[in-house]
């Protein structure tokens, strides 16, 4: 009887002091579990080993840097996290400098190494042209950008004046930093100020709540559009009733968890993530020739094309050696206020 292989994977938690409900307090360990249930031949013992960073936008680089190596001080294997953009790019070059293989979950591309593979949940490149793409279509002229003035924030602000300085469309910036509701409202009163054709807001999550209810009270009518980190961050039963367009991580016909056994107050896009995740970690423990950190990341470079919860019906998850981005087809999903989606 061949004995069970046994792996240490690492958890990087990069939002320690957090309690939003989006997915930078997400925990996969439950969905790798169902993952390795569900595919036993792996024959793998997995050890799951916690690591805390207080990182960026709040924190610093330097904590998510002390966790990062905490955890491959420990000979795990493999690294769930970071989960913020600003955090995966600090991890990206610890993932490549300790030959580490990583995978994050976080927005932007650019957390993307020899060593770190990324299965997104939005992009930062992407979503702000999509954005001003839309707005174009619908006959917009002017927008008014209520913009996070963090790393993350400020990329995204670029990505939008391009696309904004190529479709010839006015754009006015905003820095909103605060998260109180009198904070909002006065970021608020100054974008109505400017009398845009639309509204939108770039973040990782912390202002979107306060400047959601902050629009709400005004008599604006026209369109809000926010991207994929920001949504994410708001309170479920403020995402079912709210007059955002906005960026989601499934959609499109995608029903691959439509039969699945969740709690009826489940986050779907949460519960994506994980099954997604799950997914990768499991192929990966039956494909490498030893869990070892080398044999992980051989068996992700080859990973092959595996039906994903998230993105829009018919997206894979996979990598290769060139390409360590997890998603391929209909992704992001630029979703309408009612049901109307937008295939990016």
């Amino acid at each position: 009887m061949t004995s069970r292989r046994r792996v240490r994977i690492g958890l990087l938690h990069d939002a320690a002091d957090l309690a939003d409900p989006g997915p930078s307090s997400f925990d996969p360990a439950e969905w790798i579990a169902r993952a390795l249930a569900d595919r036993d031949e792996t024959a793998a013992e997995v050890e799951l080993i916690y690591a805390y960073a207080l990182g960026l936008p709040t924190g610093t680089a330097e904590a998510v840097e002390r966790a990062f190596r905490e955890l491959a001080d420990q000979d795990v294997s493999l690294i769930i996290g970071p989960s913020l953009a600003d955090n995966a790019i600090v991890a990206t070059a610890l993932a490549d400098d300790l030959r580490v293989p990583t995978i994050n979950w976080a927005d932007t591309a650019r957390a993307r190494g020899r060593w770190m593979f990324q299965l997104p949940t939005g992009s930062h490149e992407l979503e702000p042209g999509l954005m001003i793409d839309h707005l174009a279509a619908h006959g917009g002229r002017s927008v008014a950008v209520l913009y996070e003035p963090t790393p993350s924030g400020t990329r995204m602000l670029r990505h939008l004046h391009t696309a904004a300085q190529a479709a010839d469309i006015a754009a006015t910036t905003i820095a909103a930093s605060g998260a109180t509701s009198a904070e909002a409202a006065a970021a608020i009163d100054t974008a109505l100020g400017a009398q845009p054709d639309a509204l939108v807001h770039l973040g990782t999550g912390g202002q979107a709540p306060a400047l959601v209810a902050a629009l709400k009270r005004t008599d604006w009518r026209g369109p809000a559009i926010m991207n994929a980190s920001a949504w994410a961050a708001l309170p479920l039963a403020s995402r079912r009733d709210s007059a955002w367009y906005r960026f989601e991580t499934i959609g499109g016909g995608n029903r691959l968890m439509a039969d699945a056994a969740l709690p009826p107050d489940a986050d779907p896009a949460l519960c994506a993530l994980g099954h997604d995740l799950g997914r990768i970690i499991a192929q990966a423990l039956a494909m490498a020739v030893e869990p070892s950190r080398l044999g992980l990341r051989h068996a992700l470079d080859h990973l092959p094309p595996l039906p994903a919860a998230m993105g829009g019906k018919g997206t894979t998850l996979g990598f290769s050696v060139q390409d360590h981005g997890a998603l391929h087809g209909s992704f992001p999903l630029l979703v309408a206020p009612a049901t109307e989606v937008t295939t990016g």
